[in-house]
């Protein structure tokens, strides 16, 4: 089965062991579940645009957009 390129947009600081359970079922030969992950490792950036650019990037270039939203998923981030 051909992998499908996923964006995986999630809060790093409270979902990233869900984010993390996708990569390890992809890598679980007995699970019938694959994907190429597009998500972006940290952008270095504090440039609204910038950010905006390169996630719209990574967007546009996978299959899928996946959101993994959490409890504190309407919460302000601690930098805005």
């Amino acid at each position: 089965m051909a992998k499908k390129s996923v964006f995986v947009s999630f809060d790093f600081e409270n979902d990233k062991r869900y984010k993390y359970l996708l990569e390890a079922w992809d890598a679980n030969p007995k699970f019938e579940f694959v994907f190429a992950d597009e998500t972006p490792a940290e952008i270095d950036s504090t440039n609204i645009g910038r950010i905006k650019a390169a996630l719209s990037t990574r967007i546009a270039a996978a299959d899928y957009t996946l959101v993994i939203i959490g409890k504190e998923a309407n919460k302000l981030h601690r930098h805005s």
